[in-house]
């Protein structure tokens, strides 16, 4: 999945480059169409670098030049895309030129499909270890499983935030997510009804055992690959500076991640003891 988010970056960063390429070819085409009019000799010129629209004031510009065509044309505007190789290639253009999407929110939209994708089929199999859980351990398991689900749904709706997806689309993702952990304890309730001397046994417990180790799987890449990087970026956000704010904001960051942790392995113990 790792490589399936990389690839789906790359392949966006690509579309938009191909867009913008094109825009600027057909730009080029429009403006030596239309006809040439007299201008003054110190027209200005509208120069459009990474997007941005600044006044050009250099009156040394090779296009007011005596020998550019487009001293008898009227203000136009350059197009100098940093993205391209040869960083002298521009275009001439007398629409409106609109900055490129940002790779950021591209980013984050992967990151926010890829998160449900994982929360949901590891929500699917803790139901289905929970529905194949004996009467025993299922008290513990289901005190563990409500703040386990609990932070889970937290961790997903921080990024469906950030994706600004719209507001029907982010409802009907955390649906499939609420409901994709009944689901796993319904199919596995209707499996043990259906056959229940099968639930001993060697194949019993290596079916348990891997349905945890896709959970734990799934865990794991969600916390290495995605939230990660969360750690870094709140500390950017909220923690650079000087002065008793940002201090006080780099404690409050710092606690919550030990306490949350703490809570975590406080229940964990609990559980065991109680096994």
């Amino acid at each position: 999945m790792l490589g399936l988010d990389l690839e789906l970056a790359a392949i966006s960063e690509r579309w938009m480059k191909a867009n913008r390429q094109q825009a600027a070819a057909a730009a080029a085409e429009e403006q030596q169409q239309q006809p040439l009019e007299a201008i003054p000799e110190k027209s200005a010129v509208t120069e459009v670098v990474g997007g941005e629209v600044e006044p050009c004031e250099n009156t040394e510009c090779p296009h007011l030049k005596e020998d550019c065509p487009h001293t008898e044309g009227c203000p136009h505007t350059h197009w100098h895309d940093s993205t391209d190789d040869c960083e002298a290639s521009h275009g001439h253009s007398h629409a409106d030129i609109r900055p490129p999407m940002d790779m950021g929110q591209v980013k984050r939209v992967i990151s926010a499909v890829c998160m449900e994708f994982g929360v949901t089929l590891h929500s699917v199999f803790v139901g289905l270890a929970v529905g194949l859980t004996t009467n025993k351990e299922l008290k513990p398991l289901m005190v563990a499983l409500f703040f386990h689900q609990l932070f889970e749904g937290m961790s997903l709706g921080s990024r469906l935030v950030d994706a600004k997806f719209a507001d029907c689309l982010q409802v009907l993702l955390a649906v499939v997510f609420a409901v994709s952990a009944p689901v796993g304890i319904a199919i596995a309730t209707i499996a043990v009804a259906a056959s229940p001397d099968h639930m001993a046994g060697t194949a019993f417990v290596t079916t348990l055992a891997v349905l945890n180790s896709l959970c734990g799987g799934i865990l794991l890449y969600l916390a290495f690959s995605l939230l990660l990087h969360d750690f870094v970026s709140d500390m950017n956000r909220y923690g650079n500076g000087e002065g008793k704010g940002c201090l006080r904001r780099k404690c409050i960051l710092y606690f919550a991640l030990w306490f949350g942790m703490g809570l975590m392995a406080l229940g964990g113990e609990v559980a065991s003891k109680k096994n």
